[in-house]
């Protein structure tokens, strides 16, 4: 396995972000997850080899249905780790499978308009309990959907 699931999703959220489509909070999120998730790995990893605790196979999944899949792929091929067990590696993709389907289905039309306005609410609700302008500047850089079109 290698890295292309990573690379065309960060090209996707790239020109889906480019294109108004997504707010910059959501490629944040999967780079933060995946962190995150790469690092849950590695501790499990290093707890399986020291005979420690291990982490729960659910949990590894949830983190990987979660937006933390690109870390977990990271991780699988840089440590190693989780390679080998079909089951794990089945439900594994599956996982990723509707993370990929539910990021497909919130760029619907109708779905998209909806979560702007939301990202538009949350926005205003955010600035108004801010007094900081810098503050309120970095919210809306976060949440700021680009207003280009096709």
């Amino acid at each position: 396995m290698n890295y292309l699931p990573i690379i065309a999703l960060s090209f996707v959220l790239a020109c889906s972000y480019y294109y108004g489509f997504t707010p910059l909070l959501l490629p944040l999120l999967f780079l933060v997850v995946s962190s995150i998730t790469y690092f849950v790995y590695a501790k499990d990893k290093s707890a399986a080899q020291g005979s420690e605790r291990r982490v729960p196979e659910s949990r590894l999944h949830l983190y990987s249905l979660f937006f933390g899949w690109p870390g977990a792929i990271m991780a699988q091929q840089q440590l190693r780790h989780k390679t080998k067990k079909v089951s794990f590696r089945v439900v594994f993709w599956l996982t990723v499978t509707v993370n990929l389907s539910i990021l497909g289905w919130v760029h619907t039309p109708k779905i998209n308009n909806s979560i702007q306005a939301h990202v538009v609410n949350f926005e205003s609700l955010l600035s108004n309990n801010i007094s900081n302008k810098q503050g309120v500047n970095v919210i809306r850089a976060i949440t700021a959907f680009n207003k280009k079109s096709f």
